[in-house]
């Protein structure tokens, strides 16, 4: 069989599209047309791979401490001129992503001004009146239930003068968190607020990314996870640049199975960045001494999705029942090999069942079909 080298960000692309599948359609919207084909054995050349999904080093969530709207979000120039801060940006290590509006912060440190210039002059005068209850005991003036009352008035204003310098750090420490700061170097993967909208304390303000190293995460069954060992050197591929395989080393094996698809989640970091790899591009490797595989099962690139529920996850829909009126079931699988314009299936389904080719992007689970031939 000509094996056709389809790019592998086939996929990305595909997955990239399949975010509609979410959205829920009217209840008098018909069934949605699609087209099936048959989950069959495929041999799958050059011995078993695993899919390896491309990741960041290290992923940062940016998020609000405080609440209040959002008066200004970091602009970028662009071909028509200033925009705002997007996916795919890159910023400096403490620039300032998104502004809220300060008015409520700032009246609340001139109020906690005015409370420490109040607690200030009551302990100033309170030390005063100790000083002199001092004096007054020593000259044996004053009674030491007089004194003791003086010393606890002074005692008093110190504490309240304590609490007021406490509370105007607290408003200037909340008056610094209306401004959302990156931490370093690093790539906006998301943004999650608008200028204008009112953000809560704990609002995700952006997803930012360390791009300095990439790292390669695939899954292993238990069958095979004793051929994976930490500080293995392995080497993923893509069939989008055929030819090129970039090294990496084991850096960390999850201690316990995903309870869907029951494999084990491996990082591969990689030895260096390339310019040519893409964040959730789709790479394949194969592990040390495996023997040659059996038929594998395989589906075409265009049914794979993101299941709603795991973003970082891959799925299919299954079409169930029989005849042209039929139902869409969601099915989390667990990827193998690429082949041209077809990939393996590890676990998740089984010869014979069908799955949606086109038209998968626009489902969500459950939803009605009609089978198109």
């Amino acid at each position: 069989m000509n094996r056709k080298h389809l790019p592998a960000a086939l996929l990305a692309l595909v997955l990239l599209a399949a975010t509609a599948c979410g959205e829920k359609p009217k209840a008098d919207k018909p069934p949605t047309p699609v087209t099936v084909q048959a989950v069959l054995a495929t041999a799958m050349p050059g011995g078993p791979r695993f899919a390896a999904d491309i990741r960041p080093r290290l992923e940062v969530p940016l998020a609000f401490k405080v609440g209040g709207y959002v008066s200004h979000i970091m602009q970028m120039e662009g071909p028509g001129g200033p925009r705002p801060l997007q996916e795919g940006d890159r910023v400096a290590a403490g620039a300032v992503l998104a502004q809220l509006k300060e008015e409520d912060y700032a009246v609340k440190i001139s109020q906690a001004r005015a409370q420490l210039a109040e607690a200030q002059a009551a302990q100033e005068e309170a030390a005063l009146s100790y000083d002199r209850a001092s004096k007054l005991l020593a000259s044996k003036s004053l009674t030491r239930l007089d004194y003791e009352a003086a010393k606890a008035r002074h005692e008093a204003a110190q504490a309240r003068a304590n609490l007021a310098r406490a509370q105007l750090r607290e408003a200037e420490l909340a008056l610094a968190e209306t401004r959302l700061k990156s931490p370093a170097g690093l790539l906006v993967l998301k943004r999650g607020v608008e200028a204008g909208s009112l953000v809560a304390p704990g609002t995700l303000g952006f997803l930012l990314a360390d791009v300095s190293a990439y790292k390669a995460v695939f899954g292993v069954p238990e069958g095979l996870l004793a051929q994976v060992r930490p500080g293995a050197m392995l080497e993923v591929t893509s069939e989008a640049l055929p030819g090129v395989a970039w090294p990496g080393r084991v850096s960390q094996i999850s201690p316990a199975a995903d309870p869907k698809s029951r494999v084990y989640e491996v990082e591969l970091t990689l030895a260096a960045t390339d310019p040519r790899l893409r964040l959730g591009m789709i790479t394949s490797l194969r592990l040390p001494g495996q023997a040659a595989p059996a038929p594998a099962l395989a589906v075409p690139l265009a049914s794979i999705v993101r299941p709603p529920q795991d973003p970082q996850g891959f799925a299919v829909f299954v079409a169930e029942g029989s005849g042209e009126l039929r139902q869409a079931r969601l099915q989390v699988v667990e990827l193998g090999a690429t082949q041209g314009n077809a990939i393996g299936i590890a676990s998740g389904l089984t010869p014979g069942q069908e799955v949606v080719v086109k038209g998968a992007s626009q489902l969500r689970d459950g939803q009605a079909i009609r089978v198109v031939r």
